[in-house]
């Protein structure tokens, strides 16, 4: 443990009366496995082997912490709250970092809370969103209080809260009881299960080859593609448990249930929270309808997606990029879409960041030209992706200056 946080911990003893045994309430409401995912343990081995709390390898070498991760980076722009796990007074916080790292890197813990838990646990709260921090050192906070909301910040692949616990001596503490870890007794009041099973997390299908960083931003996910305008048809998945020498597999089907393609791949090591996905090219219109995608682990069937791949509508053959202007570029609080072809159709304007963020900013009704407000967009460069009876009528860049 670095020599600063010792000193720290010296600084705020007596800050609290001495109380009795400390036990936590968990920092993020919601459901484990359902809302949120414990992907990493303390590490217990002293050397370069994985040792979880329950003798398995649910962790990285050196890790000192537990980490629960949300869904998705979408997740994370809803707001998730982090709560005190108990009574006490903070003594540390760092804030302001930038808060969507998709990298390992040197950041550390990120924007953070140290909290003193009653003279007992010094626990440390890490990766949060910047300027979400509730609270200052000094403060007395209280068990199931908000302090702050999950971010990325720091050394981050992926929004999670990390929770760091220390005892008295300056020692690592793991909350969780189980085989392999000296405390016996879990400091929680409710310890959630140790769980290695195979889980779905999510899926879905996007109109376009992907990569990691869009999926973990839900980049463009839906279950209409164009025969005419999109790029491929693109099945993934995200899931906890798939372990070393898993072969996961997805077979594609035509509308009339015909075997179309198929992909596979053998998986190198135990994953706690992992994405997989496969494409096939846009089929001609002749094979417009309803395809299939069925996922297999080992064989055993898992879940059947289905997505509406369309012909090109009729009606909306003429929308193309070039039958809509965009005003003013660069913008600063509001932009002007003027589209005569599309009065009276249902139009929804989306901008999306380099990093994949969304940004819905319209959705309604279009009578030839449109007003639309840009509050909560920060200054940057985009895409705006306009949608015309929610068929795709092109993009244009577009730069917000503040």
């Amino acid at each position: 443990m670095p020599i600063r946080y010792y000193l720290l911990l010296l600084f705020v003893l007596g800050h609290l009366p001495l109380q009795a045994q400390v036990k936590f309430a968990l920092p993020l409401h919601g459901t484990p496995r359902q809302d949120y995912w414990i992907v990493n343990y303390v590490d217990h081995d002293a050397g370069t082997a994985l040792l979880d709390n329950s003798c398995g390898n649910k962790t990285y070498d050196g890790h000192q912490g537990t980490d629960m991760v949300l869904r998705s980076f979408k997740t994370m722009d809803s707001g998730v709250v982090v709560y005190a796990m108990a009574d006490g007074v903070v003594f540390q916080t760092k804030d302001s970092l930038y808060d969507r790292s998709k990298i390992k890197n040197n950041g550390g813990l990120g924007n953070y809370i140290g909290i003193n838990h009653g003279n007992q646990y010094w626990a440390y709260y890490g990766h949060f969103k910047a300027h979400t921090l509730l609270v200052k050192p000094g403060d007395v906070v209280t068990e199931g209080q908000p302090i702050a909301m999950v971010g990325s910040s720091g050394n981050t692949t992926d929004p999670h809260l990390h929770i760091e616990v220390y005892d008295v001596n300056s020692n690592i503490v793991d909350p969780f009881a189980g085989n392999c870890q000296t405390n016996t007794a879990s400091l929680w009041k409710s310890q959630p299960a140790y769980d290695t099973s195979f889980l779905v997390i999510d899926k879905g299908f996007t109109a376009y080859v992907p990569n990691l960083d869009t999926l973990r931003e839900r980049y463009d996910i839906r279950n209409n593609i164009y025969t005419h305008s999109d790029t491929a048809i693109n099945f993934w998945i995200q899931t906890q448990g798939v372990h070393t020498g898993d072969v996961q597999r997805v077979d594609w089907y035509t509308p009339n249930a015909t075997f179309w393609y198929s992909y596979s791949y053998t998986t190198p090591a135990d994953y706690w929270y992992s994405y997989f996905w496969t494409y096939i090219n846009i089929p001609p219109d002749t094979l417009a309808g309803t395809w299939s995608a069925q996922y297999f682990v080992n064989n055993m069937p898992v879940t059947t997606e289905y997505v509406n791949v369309l012909p090109w509508p009729t009606g909306v053959q003429s929308l193309q990029q070039a039958d809509w202007q965009l005003y003013p570029n660069p913008a600063t609080t509001s932009i002007r879409i003027v589209m005569p072809k599309a009065a009276g159709k249902k139009v929804r304007a989306q901008l999306y960041d380099v990093l994949g963020k969304s940004y819905p900013v319209y959705e309604g009704p279009l009578q030839s030209s449109q007003n639309i407000a840009l509050p909560n967009v920060p200054a940057g460069t985009y895409i705006l992706q306009l949608y015309a009876d929610d068929v795709p009528a092109g993009k244009k860049r577009l730069m917000i200056v503040r």
